[in-house]
Order: C-alpha cells, then sequence, then structure tokens
C-alpha cells in the first residue's frame, strides 16, 4: 500500500494542491505529515510544501522508525530563516529516491507538482498592472493599493486567476511567486523565509517595508519555466512508477 504525505489540514491553498498525487496515477492514501500517527505499510511519498522545517521533523521521524519499505521525496523544499544558507537533513540519505524544489542541492530539482494543473495552459491577458497577493500568516508584505488577495482559498482556480490578472504580482507566499512565474508574470517577492532564494525561477527579493513600484519592471518573466518544471515531475513520475512497480 502507497501513502502520500502533504499538507492537507491547512488553508494554505499551494500546499493543499501541493500533493503529486492529485496530478499523476498514484493511488495512495492521503495523510498530513504535521499530524498522522497511523502505521504504515509498503511504500511512501512525501510531496509538496516546505517539509524541510523543524516543524515537520516529528511526523518525518515517526516515518522514519517505522521503516517504510521504501520513501520518496518529492518537490518538497528547505523552509527556514530568510538568511539561512541551503542546509539539508541528513535523514534524506536514508530515503530511495528524492527530489527538491530547490535549486543547487546535490538531488534532481523536482518543483512543485501543482505545475500540472491544467489551470496554467492558456493563462489570460492581465487586466491589472499590479496585483498583491498575501500569505495568511506571515506580515511581511506592506498594505498596497492594488488588488489584493490573500492564499486562505480552498480552490486553486481562484488564487490562479487572480495571480493571471496582474502584469506584475507582488508577494509573500511562496506558491503565489511559483504560480505567478508558471503564468508568465514577473514577480516581487517580500520573503520571510530562505526557501524564496533557491528558486530556479527567482523573483525580485525585496525586504519588509520596501516601496515595490520603483521595482515594477525589475526582474525578468520566464517563458520556459511551465515546461521545465513539468519536464522534471513527469520524469521523475516515470522513476516513481518504475520504482513502484
Amino acid at each position: 500500500m502507497l501513502s502520500v504525505f502533504h499538507r492537507r489540514n491547512t488553508l494554505n491553498v499551494g500546499d493543499l494542491h501541493g500533493a503529486p498525487s492529485l496530478y499523476f496515477p498514484l493511488n495512495g492514501q492521503a495523510h498530513d505529515l504535521a499530524d498522522w500517527q497511523g502505521r504504515i505499510r509498503g511504500a511512501v511519498i512525501v510531496g509538496g510544501g516546505g517539509l524541510l522545517h523543524s516543524f515537520f521533523d516529528a511526523g518525518v521521524q515517526r516515518l522514519l522508525d517505522q521503516k517504510p519499505k521504501r520513501i520518496i521525496i518529492w518537490g518538497i523544499g528547505v523552509h527556514g530563516s530568510p538568511a539561512d544558507p541551503l542546509t539539508l537533513p541528513g535523514w534524506l540519505s536514508d530515503c530511495e529516491l528524492v527530489g527538491l524544489r530547490d535549486w543547487g542541492t546535490p538531488f534532481d530539482w523536482v518543483p512543485c507538482a501543482s505545475c500540472m494543473s491544467p489551470l496554467f495552459d492558456d493563462p489570460p491577458d492581465p487586466v491589472h498592472r499590479v496585483v498583491v497577493y498575501k500569505h495568511h500568516d506571515f506580515r511581511t508584505l506592506p498594505d498596497l493599493p492594488f488588488p489584493t488577495m490573500h492564499n486562505c482559498t480552498r480552490q486553486m482556480q481562484d488564487a490562479v486567476d487572480f495571480l493571471a490578472s496582474g502584469e506584475v504580482v507582488v508577494t509573500n507566499s511562496y506558491h503565489g511567486a511559483y504560480w505567478a512565474t508558471l503564468l508568465g508574470r514577473r514577480v516581487l517577492a517580500y520573503p520571510f523565509s530562505n526557501k524564496f532564494r533557491f528558486m530556479r525561477h527567482p523573483p525580485v527579493l525585496l525586504a519588509k517595508g520596501d516601496d515595490p513600484l520603483p521595482h515594477v519592471h525589475d526582474g525578468a518573466s520566464y517563458p520556459n519555466a511551465l515546461r521545465q518544471c513539468r519536464a522534471a515531475n513527469v520524469a521523475f513520475y516515470e522513476r516513481v512508477r518504475r520504482l513502484l512497480t
């Protein structure tokens, strides 16, 4: 039996829609890594979100203690203080297959599987110069006089439609930055974590209190980002499929 771990008991739409089992035929039972208490049989996939964080250490340790048949890491990443270096936990060496969303690690780069959603296939033209997408738990982003949305919605389509409506997306949400990039938008980010510094397609990083308006023409869009992210996930799925067969 396959078990898939990600964030399920959360208001964060990015975490809710980051599990690879939502986009690939894995047929696994889903659990929240932070609060599960069950028993594991067979293989385990841990996929989606900034799960390389001390908050999840207890859940990871419960997995390791049960010695599952194999552990696969798919598209998770670091989540430390903004200035922290890229430091990875030693338990990754106990996993049979590892793909991390962070760029520049010793492991394969495999970004969040939410890139596989068809919501990114044909984005509309933007209707606003700037939109603001806020993380509901962190206050690093100032109040700004532009259309604003928080990431505490359960509907991924609502979030993607909003992000697509702006030429430039100002955000302190990882998935806000990631999804806006997949939509071809330029991104200005106010980081509350080091995870923003290790994106393959980096946004412009601003400090808390910075005025974003002087920077709306900074940075770049990445027209190949969606293709690259999807190709990495499809290739990783093939490795997972062969491993589980």
